[in-house]
């Protein structure tokens, strides 16, 4: 049996626990999704069509921000600002948010966000989306948050071509996935999931820094969500389905990498999960991910769509344990997403009565 794991075939994508909002990201250069942009001396890829300056000067404060030399980067977005990039408000607002390089103002970050929402800023709007639906910086409100989301999503929809690699564009899909899950839209939840993984796959695979661990989380939610829809085919893995079944238990299987065997086992030492590759031994599922490199160096996460599945050795799914695993798993989630709902609708509830 010798597939290739190919991310446009690939029907497997899944999403995350709808309470878990993951800390922000750590901004990078855009690339265009269709193809990535060229890189600068610098080593950043250029964002706007047509606007090489406005890409040159928001690329330099991106990179300040990530070297956390907030300072600098504060003088570079307030140019930006001045200049009507507001892209430039995401990152002020972030700055904001978390007190670095800006006195620590949740409100001011909301100003920021919302001028960035207004003038069409992605991340601006997905900002405001987990802002309100978490209660940090404004009032809770479930409903608005949701609606932030929702509007994100079809504006994507509206401008197919235009999403950059960079663009929140999985995430939103993940958590508009989610909504479907509860309105019990079975079929478009898993479309939007498998669309959000396959866009993060690429975007995983053509990223020039160290692996994202945002990423890496956002990609574990999303197989286990697939899974619990029983989305899933044992005879048809890739690199990420093994987020998952490492979890169900022993798992040993082989990929082929530029004609030399891989082999990756995981098992259970003192109650905890251990991954084993080349020789290698990774405390955990995300340590694999984030750090195990082929012997030229290479990420795995960055080459996953050249591993080839050459067999599998040992995994739960090839029995009846996957299939009641899964069962176990999908009604153990069902009833955190009922104490969920009922823990929003009454807050609310008291919301409203104390107005």
């Amino acid at each position: 049996m010798v597939k290739k794991t190919d991310a446009d075939s690939k029907g497997s994508g899944k999403p995350a626990e709808e309470g878990q909002e993951k800390k922000p990201r750590r901004r990078k250069p855009a690339q265009s999704s269709a193809s990535a942009a060229p890189e600068n001396d610098a080593g950043s890829c250029l964002i706007s069509e047509g606007k090489p300056n406005e890409a040159q000067l928001i690329n330099e404060g991106i990179g300040a921000f990530n070297s956390q030399d907030y300072a600098k980067a504060r003088q570079i977005f307030q140019r930006a600002y001045e200049e009507h990039d507001y892209r430039s408000c995401y990152y002020m607002g972030m700055m904001a948010l978390s007190g670095s390089g800006l006195p620590k103002d949740e409100k001011q970050a909301v100003t920021y966000f919302e001028e960035g929402a207004k003038n069409s800023c992605p991340w601006s709007r997905y900002q405001l989306g987990v802002m309100y639906r978490t209660g940090t910086g404004v009032p809770r409100n479930l409903s608005r948050g949701n609606k932030y989301l929702k509007d994100l999503a079809q504006y994507f929809a509206d401008n197919e071509g235009k999403i950059l690699l960079s663009d929140p564009y999985p995430e939103t899909l993940y958590f508009v996935g989610q909504m479907g899950v509860r309105s019990k839209e079975l079929d478009k939840a898993a479309d939007l999931f498998t669309r959000a993984r396959v866009f993060l796959s690429q975007r995983i695979a053509e990223d020039y820094a160290a692996p994202d661990e945002n990423d890496l989380l956002l990609m574990d939610n999303l197989v286990a969500a697939l899974f619990r829809q029983g989305e899933f085919d044992v005879f048809d893995i890739d690199l990420f389905d093994l987020m998952f079944l490492f979890r169900a238990g022993f798992v040993e299987v082989s990929f082929v990498y530029k004609g030399r065997l891989q082999k990756v086992t995981s098992s259970i030492v003192d109650d905890c999960i251990v991954v084993d590759f080349n020789g290698e031994r990774y405390p955990g599922i995300m340590e694999f991910f984030l750090n195990a490199c082929f012997p030229d160096g290479m990420p795995l996460v960055r080459v996953w769509e050249q591993m080839y599945l050459f067999e599998v050795l040992s995994i739960p799914a090839l029995d009846k344990d996957l299939e009641a695993h899964r069962q176990r798993y999908a009604k153990e989630h069902e009833q955190e997403e009922r104490d969920y709902e009922e823990e929003c609708d009454l807050f609310i509830k008291r919301t409203q009565e104390a107005e």
